[in-house]
């Protein structure tokens, strides 16, 4: 009750602590948004992409060419060790092993790839958390310096 000013000035700056707090949670909420949309349209690209392909492959092996010489047509958009391996595992009258052999290496890569990913994305993503996190203690604590330089 002895100074009615620092009491206004205190429950001011706490108002501006919960607006800047209610503006960060609202942009991290627009960004989480904007990241899954952006995802969305990627995967419906690549899904488009990838059905154009695979139809053009099972119209050439309905017209009787195999299936490992249809895609190997499609060299630029299938990769070489798959075409290759579905060939070989073709002629050897062995394709169903060499396409489960084909599936367990791509599944090591993609988790090997991932691993990197968020080895390489962590270090990043700490050091934005801890800006953020001191931004937002500055906001906080330099208004509080100030104001008690004023009170001085």
């Amino acid at each position: 009750n002895a100074n009615p000013q620092i009491k206004s000035r205190i429950a001011s700056l706490l108002a501006a602590v919960e607006d800047a707090a209610g503006d960060l949670k609202e942009a991290d909420a627009a960004e989480m948004r904007l990241i899954e949309e952006i995802r969305r349209m990627g995967q419906e690209a690549m899904q488009a992409w990838a059905n154009r392909q695979i139809e053009m492959t099972e119209q050439e092996v309905s017209r009787g060419v195999s299936f490992g010489m249809a895609m190997k047509r499609r060299s630029a958009y299938f990769p070489r060790l798959t075409t290759t391996m579905i060939v070989v595992g073709e002629k050897s009258g062995n394709l169903e092993f060499m396409l489960e052999s084909l599936a367990q290496y791509y599944e090591e890569e993609v988790d090997n790839t991932l691993k990197t990913l968020v080895t390489v994305l962590e270090p990043a993503l700490l050091l934005g958390v801890g800006l953020m996190i001191g931004t937002l203690a500055l906001s906080i604590i330099m208004p509080i310096y100030q104001l008690i330089g004023s009170i001085r």
